[in-house]
């Protein structure tokens, strides 16, 4: 068996092949740290909007508890008033039948 050297244009597509991977494997590099960079700014964004709809819940919900507590004072102050009214209602109702 005889050894064959590669002919130089076999050797020079080698070389081609071999540098074009290594530019490549740095276009790749760049790429990924690009998009880890883009998810790195979409995660913090992400993280503002996710607090910025918390707070907002967090209002609504105090929102929803003082109403519910207003309308709680009107219902009670409303049967304050109509209570008043039976109470006086009922101390004049004797008045009433003595005069009828």
């Amino acid at each position: 068996m005889t050894e064959s050297t590669p002919s130089p244009t076999v050797l020079e597509q080698i070389e081609e092949l071999i540098v074009g991977s290594r530019k490549m494997r740095a276009e790749l590099d760049r790429v990924r740290m690009e998009l880890a960079a883009r998810f790195e700014e979409r995660t913090e964004e992400a993280s503002k909007i996710g607090a910025g709809c918390n707070h907002f819940m967090s209002a609504v919900s105090r929102a929803i508890l003082m109403s519910t507590v207003w309308s709680a004072c009107k219902f009670l102050w409303a049967c304050c008033v109509a209570g008043s009214s039976l109470m006086m209602a009922l101390h004049l109702l004797p008045k009433v039948w003595s005069i009828t």
